[in-house]
């Protein structure tokens, strides 16, 4: 892939980051979150939630659906017959992720916050206490790929 495609994909990638770090850092003082402080959000909060929510949706689905792809073809396992879950076992082999079955969590997490739930803070606590760890491990997902696949370390093969 041209280089100029693999570093404007990493640039979309850090956006996303960035945004996501933004929405973290302005939320880590209120975590764990219970419900009365979810009743209770002001206007800004909830657009901080909305941000996280937001970017960690579209992180996560920029990774799967984009640079993954370019990932496992710098090391030679691209092909297009593979599912996710095969990609993401394919990285835990090398040592670019610590668990692939954190990827799935990750996805079916991203699921339930396409659904709003204002009407139940109970559950919509849970879900932000829970987008902050995994909003760290995707954060952490994307850094360790991108700091050895695209800054030149070399990958170590898991057999």
């Amino acid at each position: 892939m041209n280089e100029t495609v693999v570093q404007s994909l990493l640039d979309t990638a850090a956006i996303h980051e960035k945004r996501l770090l933004y929405a973290l850092n302005h939320l880590a003082p209120t975590l764990p979150i219970a419900a009365e402080k979810v009743r209770s959000l002001n206007d800004q909060e909830i657009l901080i939630v909305e941000l996280l929510i937001s970017r960690f949706s579209k992180l996560q689905g920029f990774l799967g659906s984009k640079l993954i792809d370019v990932v496992l073809g710098r090391i030679n396992e691209f092909s297009s017959e593979l599912t996710m879950i095969d990609k993401m076992n394919k990285l835990e082999k090398f040592h670019l992720i610590k668990e692939a079955k954190l990827w799935k969590e990750m996805r079916e997490f991203r699921n339930h916050l396409s659904h709003e739930y204002p009407n139940n803070p109970e559950l919509l606590a849970k879900y932000l206490n829970q987008a902050y760890k995994l909003s760290v491990e995707l954060i952490d997902f994307f850094n360790n790929l991108r700091d050895k696949i695209f800054s030149g370390a070399t990958v170590k093969n898991g057999s």
